[in-house]
C-alpha cells in the first residue's frame, strides 16, 4: 500500500478514536452531476467527515458560544472532460483529474453569530488519487458504460493546501437568516479567495448551509436555503498543472472568476441530518464546450 494511503488512514481513524467530548458526528457526503444526466468537469465527489465538540456548557447544555470544534475529512474529487472515451487532445475541453486529501479543520466560535475556521489539507493528484480506478469501475460495473480513456491525465503529486474560513451570521426576523462565508485557500493544489451568501428560512444555529452539522443539532424540522458563492481563484493545478514544473502533459488555462448559483433543503431530527444542495455553476476555462455545470451534493449526518 502506497505511504500516503497508510499515512491518511492512520491519521483519520486517530482522530475517529477521540471520543472524549461531548458532542459528535459523522459525516457522509456526495457530490454528483449523473443526477441531472450528465458526467463532466467536476464529475463527483465523496467526503467521509468525523467532528466532535470540546465542551462548552451554559446551565449544563452545550453551546457554542466561545467552543472550538475540530474536524477530520477525507475527501476523493473526480474532474473529467465532456467526451469521456477520446484520446483527441484538440476534442478535450477539461484535464482528467483526481484528488484525493486528508484534513484536519478547526472552528472557533467567537459569540453565537460569528465563527472563524482554519484547516490543512494534505494529499494526491494523479494515480494515486484513486480516480480513474473508481470511475471506470463504477462506470463498467453499474452504468454498463465503455471504459473511460483518462488521457493525459493531470500527473501525480503531493500537494498541500491552507485553508481559512470566516462566519457570519444575521438574523432579519424570525426563523429567517442572512449566512455569510468567506473563505481562503492558499497552497499547491489551488490558491483561491471568495464568498458564500445565502437566505436561509427555518430555526437554525447554522453559519453556513453546509460544514459543520453540529451547528444545527436540535434544529428539528425541514429548512430551505437560496444563496450564490462567488471566486477568483488564482492558481488550479487541476487545469494549468504545477506552478513549479511541467510534467502534466496536457493543460488548459484557468478560468480566474468563478460563481455558482445554490438552493439547497435540509431535515433535522435529534440524531440524523440530511441535506441536500443543488450548485449550477461556471465554467473553470475558456475551452469548456457548456457554459454552465449542475452537480448535487447529498449529505447525511449522525449524531454521536
Amino acid at each position: 500500500m502506497p505511504i500516503l494511503k497508510k499515512i491518511s488512514i492512520c491519521i483519520f481513524l486517530l482522530g475517529c478514536f477521540q471520543i472524549i467530548y461531548g458532542q459528535k458526528f459523522i459525516k457522509l457526503s456526495v457530490d454528483n452531476d449523473l443526477y441531472f444526466l450528465t458526467d463532466r468537469y467536476y464529475s463527483s465527489g465523496i467526503f467521509i467527515s468525523y467532528g466532535y465538540q470540546k465542551n462548552k456548557q451554559i446551565d449544563g447544555i452545550d453551546s457554542l458560544d466561545n467552543s472550538s470544534n475540530i474536524h477530520w475529512h477525507l475527501g476523493q474529487e473526480v474532474y473529467t472532460p465532456a467526451r469521456l472515451q477520446t484520446r483527441d487532445l484538440s476534442e478535450i475541453d477539461y484535464p482528467f483529474g483526481g484528488w484525493l486529501f486528508i484534513e484536519r479543520e478547526v472552528h472557533k466560535y467567537l459569540n453565537n453569530n460569528t465563527a472563524y475556521a482554519w484547516g490543512v489539507q494534505i494529499g494526491t493528484t494523479g494515480e494515486e488519487s484513486l480516480a480513474p480506478w473508481m470511475q471506470n469501475f463504477y462506470h463498467i460495473n453499474f452504468l454498463k458504460l465503455p471504459r473511460v480513456t483518462w488521457e493525459s491525465a493531470i500527473p501525480q503529486e503531493i500537494h498541500l493546501n491552507l485553508n481559512i474560513n470566516m462566519k457570519k451570521r444575521i438574523m432579519i426576523e424570525e426563523k429567517f437568516y442572512f449566512l455569510s462565508d468567506f473563505f481562503s485557500t492558499v497552497g499547491t493544489q489551488k490558491t483561491t479567495i471568495g464568498a458564500q451568501f445565502g437566505f436561509f428560512m427555518g430555526e437554525t444555529k447554522r453559519f453556513s448551509f453546509t460544514g459543520n452539522p453540529l451547528e444545527s443539532k436540535g434544529d428539528d424540522g425541514l429548512s430551505f436555503y437560496i444563496g450564490s458563492r462567488q471566486e477568483y481563484r488564482f492558481h488550479d493545478y487541476m487545469i494549468s498543472g504545477s506552478l513549479f514544473n511541467e510534467k502534466a502533459t496536457f493543460t488548459l488555462p484557468s478560468r480566474k472568476y468563478r460563481n455558482s448559483f445554490e438552493f439547497g433543503a435540509s431535515f433535522n431530527t435529534d440524531e440524523w441530518e440530511i441535506l441536500a444542495l443543488i450548485s449550477n455553476t461556471s465554467r473553470d476555462n475558456e475551452e469548456q464546450l457548456f457554459f454552465r455545470h449542475t452537480f448535487l451534493n447529498i449529505s447525511i449526518s449522525k449524531y454521536l
